[in-house]
């Protein structure tokens, strides 16, 4: 495991707000990496995973709000996921009439695979 540190002249202005200096005098940055977390099998079986769940989209499996997909000159550089739950963020969908309902949040998406409970 390793966690991140900030050097204490380079603080957001905000830090304070947020954290405290550890007993050492270091100033954490909420960050841990995990390293060797999972084996290198289980990293294949959960990339299939992701495949399978890449194929029930391109399939039409979910519900239309649970997929946005990224495009750069008509070629899909990416695709998000929304399970269970969205997030509006784009100037578009923020000008909906209902946008501000539940703040923003919606649940008009499919539930999230089992693999991922």
């Amino acid at each position: 495991m390793k966690k991140y540190f900030f050097k204490g002249d380079k603080l957001p202005e905000n830090y304070f707000k947020i954290t405290k200096r550890q007993e050492d005098g270091r100033f954490p940055i909420g960050l841990t990496a995990f390293e060797d977390f999972f084996s290198e099998e289980e990293l294949k079986e959960l990339e299939s995973y992701v495949d399978k769940t890449e194929a029930l989209e391109k399939q039409g499996h979910f519900e239309p709000n649970t997929t946005q997909k990224s495009l750069q000159t008509n070629i899909l550089k990416r695709t998000k996921f929304f399970f269970n739950y969205r997030y509006l963020f784009t100037g578009e969908q923020m000008s909906e009439k209902d946008a501000q309902v539940a703040a923003g949040i919606r649940k008009d998406v499919s539930q999230a695979p089992e693999w991922m409970r």
